[in-house]
This record gives structure tokens, sequence and C-alpha cells, in this order.
């Protein structure tokens, strides 16, 4: 149940935040029901996965490589053993690390948001590789749902309120697609 009640505890932590995420919104033009959002994801496809042992944080950030090594820093064992959980924070983080996360736009008119992500090309070709592997292919939907509930479970965590509310807002974009 990680998935399932990681995200619903930060969705009341935002909502307790920003008040008006407990409603609809409009995103980039499309009207979200953002409660109805999290109550449609479909929890058997993200919470059934893979035991294994796990990162618990493999994100770009934490990788170092050497010329002949790979180290992985700021490991947090025990807390996941579903290895589908590294696998989306290594998907997440090809979207958001820590350049991208100075690069993003967010307005807002009203209960009315316009979000968008800057990719630099570097980026957009390591999306484009990840979603070219096998495993993506496979699992394409429980990766991106996966996403989404990781973007969401961010979202209430940042000292920037404008970061916190572009981190909802990506997640229900992302969620969306998925209902």
């Amino acid at each position: 149940t990680l998935w399932q009640d990681k995200t619903w505890q930060r969705f009341d932590q935002i909502v307790q935040q920003f008040p008006e995420f407990g409603g609809t919104v409009k995103v980039n033009g499309k009207t979200i029901d953002c409660t109805r959002t999290v109550e449609n994801i479909d929890w058997d496809t993200v919470s059934t996965g893979i035991t294994g042992a796990c990162h618990g944080d493999l994100a770009v950030d934490n990788i170092i490589v050497g010329e002949d090594q790979i180290h992985y820093i700021d490991h947090r064992p025990g807390v996941v053993n579903d290895i589908f959980y590294d696998i989306c924070k290594f998907y997440h983080s090809l979207h958001l690390h820590n350049i991208n996360l100075k690069k993003y736009t967010l307005t807002q008119q009203g209960n009315s948001y316009t979000i968008e992500l800057s990719l630099s090309e570097e980026d957009s070709l390591r999306l484009n590789q990840f979603q070219l592997s096998p495993i993506y292919h496979q699992h394409k939907r429980k990766i991106e749902l996966g996403v989404g509930c990781i973007w969401l479970s961010m979202s209430p965590l940042n000292v920037d309120k404008e970061l916190n509310k572009f981190l909802f807002l990506l997640a229900m974009e992302q969620l969306k697609k998925y209902e």
C-alpha cells in the first residue's frame, strides 16, 4: 500500500496548503477534478510490482558515473521493496532533476493554470532512449502512473510554494491521461 497511502497522504498535505486543489482546476486548458483524478488512479497497476532490493531514491542526481565505475548515493534501504519505484524515480528524474527544477514556468489566472517544463536537447534524448527500452514498452502505464504519483508525493514538501503548485499540477496532468 506504499504507493496508495503515500499518494493520498501527500494529496491531503497539498490540499491543506492550497485548498483550491481539492476541487476542479484548469491545467493547460484542460479541466481536472483533482480529487476524482486521484480516486481514479488504477491502484492495481501501480501497486503490482516486482519485489527486490531497491535504492529507494534512484534519480539521475544520485548516480555518479566514473571512468570505470558507477556509484549510487543517498540510498534509502529498506524503505521500498518494489523495483518499479526505482524505475519510476529514475524516469521522473529524466524530466525533473536539479537543473530542470529551475526551468519550469507556472502562471495562474484565478483557478486556471499554465505550466511548462523546458527540457534541454540532452534531456529529451535521454527520455526518448528510456521510452524505447523494453521495460518502458512492457510497463508504460505503470511507469507513467508511478511518475504521476511521485510528482504528487513531492508536491507539498518544498519551501518554494510555486514549485509545490507546479509539481502538483504536473502530477494532475500526468494522472489525468490515464483515467
